[in-house]
């Protein structure tokens, strides 16, 4: 099936969109496998116009027209496409004149890498109309040089608006991942209490990381240190609750199993907690490149 579907992909100019009548025929598990194709296969994504014509199926009473109801989607995948080839305004016009928006039922949903033209507040909007959403994909979202004050209260109000959240990926936000850990900016234990896996990872380990060292190598462990504030942060909101609100699992991006890795940032994250300094002040970031040198000649077995 894979075969297929890319080769669907590849031909989606030539015949899905331009034949309404055969993109109504396509079952719905098929068309969310297809959406998750084209943000794989297809460098412009899908429009809005198109994502229109692929949520309509056939109308029961009639052989030539599709219906006026469109499909429910509980899978959308919109990665690549969400702010360059769609746009949030033209998604909530689109709710707004729509009875039935094909989104009501809509549970899982994936906004990796947006173009530039995102609005944090365009999707809060989009926000309130997909009310069953338990995973969310924000993956390399960029904050754009708002203050924090402004990604504070964006994501303060998204954790009481998407409350029936159970995963949260935000692979490569770095910049912004301290809002996640701040007390009393996400609802942890209220609108989130339900999230039970969350994907901090920077994004692909840097091969330098398991065999070279180096400035590079010292950038990804100080960024591991954070996300192991965030990490702790996070739960020690929780634990406030007790048993009500179990421990997150996290994704860090790496194998925890790597003992190399793991004990370079376990060495780190106690200089850390010793300086009492917080995301990676200079106390904290000291000696990071000859630690690092160090462990990893012990791999090397030097």
């Amino acid at each position: 099936m894979d075969r297929c579907l890319i080769a669907v992909v590849q031909n989606l100019d030539n015949e899905l969109f331009t034949c309404r009548s055969d993109t109504t025929d396509v079952p719905v598990h098929l068309k969310q496998y297809l959406l998750s194709y084209i943000a794989a296969y297809r460098s412009r994504g899908i429009s809005m116009g198109e994502l229109q014509t692929f949520l309509q199926e056939r109308d029961t009473e009639s052989e030539d027209y599709p219906s006026s109801s469109p499909i429910e989607l509980r899978h959308l995948d919109l990665s690549g496409s969400i702010g360059s080839s769609v746009t949030f305004n033209e998604l909530n016009g689109y709710l707004a004149g729509s009875v039935s928006s094909g989104f009501t039922s809509l549970t899982h949903l994936c906004l990796a890498h947006p173009g530039h033209n995102i609005s944090w507040l365009s999707f809060l909007s989009f926000a309130l109309r997909i009310p069953c959403l338990t995973h969310l994909s924000l993956a390399y979202w960029a904050v754009h040089a708002e203050p924090w004050s402004f990604i504070a209260g964006n994501l303060s109000r998204l954790s009481k608006t998407l409350i029936k959240l159970q995963y949260l990926d935000v692979e490569g936000c770095t910049d912004w991942l301290s809002v996640l850990g701040t007390n009393g900016v996400v609802d942890w234990t209220g609108g989130w209490k339900n999230v039970h896996s969350l994907n901090l990872s920077q994004g692909p380990m840097p091969m330098e990381v398991e065999f070279e060292g180096g400035p590079r190598t010292s950038k990804w462990i100080q960024g591991e240190v954070k996300v192991r504030q965030v990490e702790e942060s996070i739960n020690a909101i929780r634990s406030v609750h007790g048993v009500d609100v179990p421990p997150l699992l996290v994704k860090h991006g790496w194998n925890p199993k790597n003992g190399l890795i793991k004990t370079v940032i376990d060495t780190e994250w106690e200089k850390t907690k010793r300086c009492g300094s917080l995301f990676g002040s200079s106390c904290s970031s000291v000696g990071l490149e000859e630690s690092a040198a160090f462990s990893l000649s012990l791999y090397e077995g030097t």
